[in-house]
């Protein structure tokens, strides 16, 4: 099976902060200037929505906060300049530093682990605007 892996940094989500935009933690632990690195088996990218969606085995790492589940959707906000077509092929082709993470979705099994916490749960939510998390159904 093959896997689909994708670092954040040109989808303006990790550490590469410009004047314009903050690093961003989208795991609990406020590591957020540490790259965010996602792995799952398949990515569907809709640049035009601001819209990613990793289906199976979805694996996001964030220094030391590992989150797993079987599916992820990150929602971005998107500027003018970001809704141009892109020239490549690479599912970051045509974005920049203005693409932030606005919601996240994740459908579980959701599991959440840093050094010193581990969460798990049938689905969770995150939303950077509320700096909210939220775990729902069967939480441990």
């Amino acid at each position: 099976m093959r896997r689909a892996a994708l670092l954040l940094l040109p989808l303006g989500l990790g550490a590469a902060a410009t004047k314009d935009s903050q690093p961003v933690s989208i795991l609990p632990g406020r590591d957020s200037k540490s790259p965010i690195s996602i792995a799952a088996d398949k990515l569907d990218y809709f640049q035009k929505e601001g819209r990613a969606i990793y289906d199976g085995h979805v694996v996001v790492v964030q220094g030391d906060t590992r989150l797993t589940c079987s599916k992820l959707t990150i929602f971005m906000e998107t500027s003018q300049a970001q809704r141009q077509p892109a020239s490549a092929t690479t599912p970051a082709a045509g974005t920049d530093a203005s693409s932030r993470l606005k919601h996240m979705d994740c459908a579980g099994p959701v599991t959440v682990r840093s050094k010193t916490q581990t969460a798990t749960a049938d689905s969770g939510a995150y939303d950077k605007g509320r700096n909210d998390v939220v775990l729902s159904g069967h939480v441990v």
